[in-house]
């Protein structure tokens, strides 16, 4: 079992939006290793992210605020073969 914990900021713009993508994130990584080296796993993350409050006034149409949430949640399964050291 793997914990990992972390922290980021954001790094850019999109079409004139303004991004926090990133913030506090948690995950955890479990699997098993066979004898041989084969490992089958699982991963789940989540990046708390935030939301923030915009205006757009578009030349067409009429001006309208959102809030831009860019939080994320990921998972999956892992494959993998261990490789003794010893054997390099």
């Amino acid at each position: 079992m793997l914990a990992s914990a972390g922290w980021g900021t954001s790094t850019g713009t999109l079409l004139n939006l303004e991004l926090a993508p990133y913030g506090a994130s948690f995950g955890v990584d479990l699997g098993y290793t066979w004898p041989v080296g084969f490992r089958l796993g699982a991963y789940f993350s989540n990046s708390l992210g935030q939301g923030v409050l915009q205006h757009r006034d578009p030349r067409i149409g009429r001006e309208y605020d959102f809030t831009a949430d860019s939080s994320s949640l990921n998972g999956g399964l892992s494959l993998g073969w261990d490789v003794p050291l010893h054997a390099l």
